[in-house]
């Protein structure tokens, strides 16, 4: 059985997606039937057996993932736990009287969300760069809420005509089918032997000797981690407790019960779906994990606190939501970018070693602390244990910044060069001075442009004037193949010597390019705010075309409606360049008494129709600057264009779709006769994350061996760093 795609982010969302639509149909319902049919009494031990089971389990994981087939391992494994699943129903049918298949039904639905969770983390940690999954974690995220709150959505009113049980079957169903829909996983064997990354977890190693994996828990910061995870399964179970015992004794019928679950489920994950799709990439994407880990420690109290003060269902529904919803994507979001610093042939296992054994681990520590009470613990004792387990969380940010910063430092001497760049990337969260030298070294020496880029960038974090003094030669020269690095850098990184570098390349007539003076223009803008607007404004009495286009696509960026009268006069500017910024800066205006919209889509649409080349390329560009999905065709018939620079104009557009499906029109500029257009195609290529670029690659691997060859020939001239899409 074919999956629609093959290892790319869009099947990462969509099996996420399903996965956890029907997990909360099938735990929900796991759940009720054990407090319905049992009681609550025993939910203690039910969380001991649950984390024997998910301990043995994610021992068993820990042996194979890194050592056989990931692919064998991901298909078996589904396949066996919804076999499972089924099973456990087929029983509760024909002998419904017994409780002994309502324990083994609970307490298997937690050993099928750690094992689960675990496989879908360890492929995506595999598969995205450290500054890739800062972002696409945050896409993952949002994937598995809207799972969560459509599956909360349907098993609240589901249960109320299909009945409870029949949400097991969906579940173990849907465990065996999804897989094979929606992915076809291509990791290679993993080796296990003959490579060294030249870093022992704790020290620098000495070059050429080998992993060990008993050197695991050596590390300190692994030791954080595993404790982190001990510590937040504590309270998540806590929490657990205290929300199912506090609803059983205020709701009535198993049916109810299931029903209310749902609705907290669905509102919990509609909040969460909220905060990232609106805050998270504003915020805790910037941020480094020691910032998150604060974040984290303030989620977990304030539910508590509230709940202290007014206990209710609605609080602890919010209790509920945050600590057993949030924080747990929060947390498992901060560990998939910390796992992008180690090696990839051991990212499995530290993923077991510690959250698969940190989180049962932190049951086992809830079920001793309630046995030391006779397991006669009141809602009233718990509440307060929870509220004091969640302020040493504030701790644990001060224990981690350190044991994390040495580990960044001692990666950056590894012979891995995806190790080294992920830590590359994480240095520019978390900026350190004891890192000029060593990205001094690589900004020399490294031949991957790539690195030397985020190498850049790394320098700029730090905010010291030795790193500055580094990267103001890089800045001050347009040629330096870097510089367009440097600038960028500057956004997240403000330094006075750096603007008033940028500044200054502005002002010199000699070095202005149209590349340069639109990259400056957005990062001024994103630097200064609207306060860089009458800047811009006097770009726009530029005598040069050029320059007058690149300050009306900045002005653009501040969608500012009383800047749509200084816009409209370019319209019918002589310059097709003004004519298409303008378009775009005009574009965002749905509703004006001018009708600007209407105008700026019928002069995109005239520009890109038209036979002159100079009107064509201004068309093509507004289109990809505005995102047009309904001119696609438009962009299509110009890439077939004999006119090679109508061609790269419309792969350009493209690209800018944010699609990795419109990446593979590149195979054809790849496959150009003309070598210096194809290796310049190549050079755009890999300016894409490296997950969009997948596809494409996935492309080429189909064609025949010379045109294979060949391509790989210009992408090695580009000396751009594609080893890990082949």
């Amino acid at each position: 059985m074919g999956g629609l795609f093959k290892n790319s982010k869009i099947s990462f969302l969509l099996f996420k997606f399903f996965l956890e639509f029907a997990f909360s149909a099938g735990f929900f319902a796991a759940t009720s039937l054990f407090i319905t049919r049992v009681g609550t009494f025993s939910l203690f031990y039910i969380y001991f057996a649950s984390s024997i089971i998910a301990l043995g389990l994610s021992y068993l994981f820990s042996k194979i993932i890194d050592r056989y087939s990931r692919k064998v391992i991901f298909y078996g494994s589904f396949l066996t736990l919804g076999i499972l699943v089924l099973i456990g129903w087929t029983l509760i049918q024909l002998f419904p009287e017994w409780k002994a298949l309502y324990f083994a039904v609970r307490i298997y639905s937690y050993a099928v969300l750690v094992l689960t969770g675990l496989e879908f983390w360890v492929l995506a940690s595999l598969t995205f760069t450290h500054a890739d999954s800062k972002k696409v974690n945050s896409q993952l995220v949002v994937a598995t809420i809207m799972g969560e709150m459509a599956g909360g959505l349907f098993t609240g009113f589901a249960s109320q005509w299909l009945g409870t049980e029949s949400l097991l079957l969906l579940w173990g169903v849907s465990l065996c089918v999804i897989p094979f829909l929606f992915v076809r996983f291509s990791f290679p064997r993993p080796q296990t032997s003959g490579f060294s990354t030249g870093i022992v977890w704790g020290e620098v190693q000495a070059p050429g000797t080998g992993f060990r994996s008993r050197s695991f828990f050596s590390n300190r910061l692994i030791q954080l981690i595993f404790v982190f995870w001990i510590g937040y399964s504590f309270i998540c179970y806590g929490s657990d407790y205290v929300f199912n015992s506090f609803a059983a004794e205020r709701i009535q019928g198993e049916d109810a019960l299931t029903a209310f679950f749902g609705k907290v489920s669905a509102a919990a994950s509609l909040i969460v779906l909220c905060y990232h799709l609106l805050i998270a990439p504003k915020i805790t994407e910037r941020l480094g994990p020691a910032q998150n880990f604060i974040l984290f420690a303030a989620l977990m109290i304030l539910p508590w606190i509230v709940f202290i003060i007014h206990p209710s269902l609605v609080t602890i529904a919010i209790v509920d939501g945050i600590v057993f919803y949030f924080s747990d994507h929060f947390a498992t979001g901060i560990h998939s970018s910390i796992l992008t610093v180690f090696p990839e042939r051991v990212k499995g296992r530290l993923r077991v070693l510690t959250e698969g054994f940190g989180r049962p681990l932190g049951t086992v520590l809830l079920f001793a602390v309630a046995a030391l009470f006779a397991f006669q613990v009141s809602i009233a004792q718990m509440q307060y244990w929870m509220l004091a387990a969640a302020a040493l969380f504030f701790l644990f940010p001060v224990l981690f910044r350190r044991p994390y910063g040495r580990h960044l430092l001692n990666c950056l001497h590894s012979r891995d060069s995806s190790l080294v760049l992920n830590s590359v990337q994480a240095l520019c969260e978390s900026p350190q001075n004891e890192a000029i030298a060593p990205l001094a070294s690589i900004l020399q020496d490294s031949k991957s442009s790539e690195l030397r880029r985020s190498a850049v960038t790394a320098l700029e974090h730090i905010r010291n004037p030795e790193a500055m003094k580094m990267v103001l030669p890089i800045l001050s020269n347009p040629k330096d193949s870097l510089h367009s690095a440097a600038i960028d850098g500057l956004r997240n990184s403000p330094e006075f010597q750096g603007i008033y570098t940028l500044i200054g390349l502005l002002k010199n007539e000699q070095e202005k390019g149209p590349g340069m003076m639109a990259k400056s223009f957005r990062v001024l803008k994103d630097l200064l705010g609207k306060e860089v607007i009458v800047f811009f404004l006097g770009y726009l009495y530029d005598p040069n075309p050029q320059v007058q286009a690149d300050a009306l696509k900045a002005l653009a960026g501040f969608q500012d409606r009383r800047l749509i009268p200084i816009f409209l006069p370019f319209l019918e500017s002589p310059d097709p360049r003004v004519r298409g910024a303008a378009c775009v800066a005009l574009y965002p205006f749905a509703r004006t008494r001018e009708r600007v919209r209407e105008r700026a889509l019928a002069e995109i649409e005239r520009l890109a129709s038209s036979r002159e080349t100079a009107e064509r390329l201004a068309g093509l560009e507004a289109i990809g600057a505005t995102r047009l999905y309904a001119y696609e065709y438009l962009l299509e018939n110009a890439l077939r264009d004999p006119d090679k620079t109508l061609a790269w104009e419309a792969a350009s557009s493209l690209a800018q779709l944010k699609d990795p499906d419109f990446l593979q029109p590149y195979l054809l500029l790849l496959l150009d006769e003309d070598e210096g257009f194809a290796v310049q195609a190549g050079k755009r290529i890999a300016e894409f994350p490296r997950w969009s670029r997948r596809k494409l690659f996935d492309k080429i691997e189909e064609l025949q061996d010379a045109q294979r060859a060949k391509i790989q020939i210009r992408l090695r001239k580009t000396h751009q760093d594609f080893s890990h899409d082949w």
